[in-house]
């Protein structure tokens, strides 16, 4: 014996047309796709090569291309300025998009010594520029000091 289906009076929807129908065609788009932002550096990257040669384990030269030139500057400043004995690590880092073509980055980097361990506050800005990004500021913190 074969199974039979009916349908259930009051339960059945009628029978539909075979094409459905609108009182008016959409004339607006159904989907809007936000705008996306421009690619992006690994930021966590960049961050770690600049703070290797604030250690004395990279040579600037490599990073020079990423640096806008005041930070540039600063950097060679505090190179010829203060010694090597510390070695920075970032463990944290947040971001920011205040602009479609700028991201601003604070984290926690902590500078190792021979006499212990730190914890330093580390701020930062990136901008899209004709060439690439930037890093426009860059500063590290301890509370006391910039340094």
């Amino acid at each position: 014996m074969i199974p039979t289906l009916r349908p259930l009076s009051g339960y059945e929807p009628p029978d539909l047309p075979e094409r459905w129908t609108t009182p008016k065609p959409q004339t607006t788009p159904q989907l809007t796709i936000p705008p996306t932002r421009p690619t992006t550096p690994n930021l966590r990257a960049l961050l770690t090569k600049l703070l290797e040669v604030l250690d004395g384990r990279r040579p600037i030269g490599q990073v020079k291309s990423l640096l806008a030139n005041p930070v540039y500057e600063a950097t060679l400043t505090r190179l010829r300025t203060k010694p090597h004995g510390v070695r920075y690590q970032l463990y944290s880092m947040h971001t920011c998009w205040p602009a479609e073509t700028a991201v601003e980055l604070m984290g926690r980097v902590e500078a190792v010594r021979a006499g212990g361990r730190r914890a330093l506050a580390m701020v930062a800005r990136m901008e899209l520029t004709p060439d690439g990004w930037r890093c426009v500021v860059f500063r590290l913190l301890d509370g006391r000091r910039v340094i």
